[in-house]
């Protein structure tokens, strides 16, 4: 590329660059808002789309690419020799800046050629009034409109992917085509990659994005299919923080949930034990020993352990009211019937009496369930929504007193009904 005029040259009204390029050179589709180009080949051919009209041009032939109307042009010969006249001229500069110098005046070949950052591109041509675009307005169309037609899906999709990861502002319609692709989920799963690609979009789209969330989770509901409940759950990543993704899952009013993803902290878990046992409530039963045992030793004074109990199963070796408080940390999700064991801790406390319990909680985030549910399966264990040991506990005879949620765990408290 070399630049013959500048608008410094031409008092502003014209620029003039030469080219010469080799097959498979191309411009990205863009559209000026300031300038219009001219196409001039000298030698070879160009082929060129403008406003969605394609053409061919060949040696002594020219086109013209106005200003406001989408275009690019490549190198279908061999090689190409070409002038593109910028009207008026100053558009030179982004060249000057985004391209690196020659190192010898001939044409590069092969690996030779210096490639442009695209997202440098893009910048230095929005600051002097050009848009370039991820894609070819007419191919985008036709991508969308297979999504809404069950063609070639898989494909369009990868297209449309290219398009969203690529610098440049995405097109109002790429949202509009993946939200109707997302409501085609209830009769092909396949469509949750539209999910994911909203997910993406939603960093540089977010108003767009959550404005279109109600209609979307009206259709796909609660999914079944695990493609779709781990696509709705990048989603909910994305939007995390936003109000608009209190609509994709909903928490127990009366559960803290500081972080899922983190981990509880033994001093978290030991302030909750000092918290909701006092030295009063004697004997205290420790269901299942481990690290926490010194601390309830360390504060309650009193306390009787007890790791297991071989038969009958899940009944507790102690009379009935003969306890002050059970503690059962970390174990709840280990035993076979965790229900019949709070109906025999209900029976052991007197009136009044404190159940406390650390324990797992489900996540309803569908990609961690996933991943937990698979730990579930090859460990043996289990874990419990807040609804779900709420209930128990009422069963039993035990009223909840405090419930809470920090890193993805349960830490309850509740009292042997009068």
């Amino acid at each position: 590329m070399s630049i013959r005029a500048t608008a410094g040259d031409t008092d502003g009204a014209l620029s003039v660059v030469e080219q010469r390029a080799v097959r498979g050179y191309s411009t990205p589709p863009h559209v000026h808002s300031r300038e219009d180009e001219t196409l001039v080949v000298l030698a070879g051919e160009l082929s060129y789309l403008v406003d969605g009209r394609e053409g061919v041009l060949r040696a002594g032939e020219s086109a013209f690419l106005p200003r406001h109307k989408p275009h690019r042009f490549a190198v279908i010969s061999e090689e190409a020799h070409f002038l593109v006249l910028i009207t008026p001229g100053g558009f030179e500069e982004m060249f000057q800046i985004v391209s690196s110098p020659a190192a010898e005046n001939r044409l590069p070949g092969g690996d030779a050629h210096a490639h442009t950052d695209p997202a440098v591109m893009a910048a230095e041509s929005a600051a002097r009034g050009t848009t370039v675009f991820r894609d070819d307005p007419v191919e985008r169309s036709r991508h969308l409109a297979n999504l809404a037609s069950g063609h070639a899906v898989l494909d369009s999709y990868r297209r449309l992917g290219e398009l969203i990861a690529g610098p440049g502002p995405t097109p109002d319609d790429v949202v509009d085509g993946l939200v109707v692709a997302a409501k085609r989920i209830p009769e092909d799963p396949a469509h949750a990659r539209a999910l994911i690609l909203l997910g993406v979009l939603s960093t540089s789209c977010h108003d767009a994005v959550t404005a279109r969330l109600p209609e979307i989770l009206a259709v796909v509901g609660s999914p079944n299919a695990e493609p779709v409940t781990l696509a709705l759950d990048y989603l909910e990543a994305q939007l995390r923080g936003d109000d608009s993704a209190a609509a994709l899952g909903t928490k127990a009013d009366n559960v803290v949930e500081p972080g899922e993803n983190s981990v509880l902290a033994p001093e978290v878990e030991d302030d909750y034990l000092r918290t909701h046992l006092t030295a009063a409530d004697v004997p205290l039963l420790d269901l299942a020993t481990g690290r926490w045992t010194q601390t309830l030793v360390d504060h309650v004074g009193q306390v009787l352990t007890l790791d297991g109990v071989d038969s009958p199963p899940g009944v507790l070796p102690f009379a009935t009211g003969s306890l002050g408080a059970v503690n059962c940390s970390h174990a709840l999700e280990l035993l076979p019937s965790p229900r019949e064991v709070l109906r025999e801790v209900a029976r052991c406390l007197r009136p009044g009496g404190v159940f406390t319990a650390v324990t797992a909680r489900r996540s309803d985030r569908p990609t961690a369930r996933f991943f937990q549910r698979q730990y579930e399966e090859a460990s043996g264990v289990r874990s419990f929504t807040p609804t779900e040991l709420t209930t128990w506990l009422g069963a039993a005879g035990l009223d909840l007193v405090d419930l809470r949620s920090p890193a993805g765990m349960l830490l309850l408290t509740a009292r042997r009904s009068a």
